[in-house]
């Protein structure tokens, strides 16, 4: 389930007619995970520091399920 802060983006803001969106210092996943779910078309990306990424599988599984989501760390 997407966080309050996801939920509030998502309600604001139609992904619709994009094809690619970037969580940079997204954390765990749990936003980007959210809007993957709610729009399973939408390429996503996760960044933050590699110590934050390594524990986003997660919560990426659970929200984004098969859509994938590349996760890039080191930052």
């Amino acid at each position: 389930m997407p966080g309050p802060a996801s939920r509030l983006l998502l309600s604001k803001v139609d992904f619709g007619n994009d094809r690619i969106v970037a969580d940079v210092g997204g954390g765990t996943g749990t936003m980007i995970g959210g809007i993957l779910a709610r729009y399973p078309g939408l390429q996503g990306m996760l960044v933050d520091r590699a110590s934050v990424v390594e524990h986003s599988a997660p919560a990426l599984e659970s929200l984004a399920g098969k859509h994938g989501c590349p996760v890039v760390g080191g930052l």
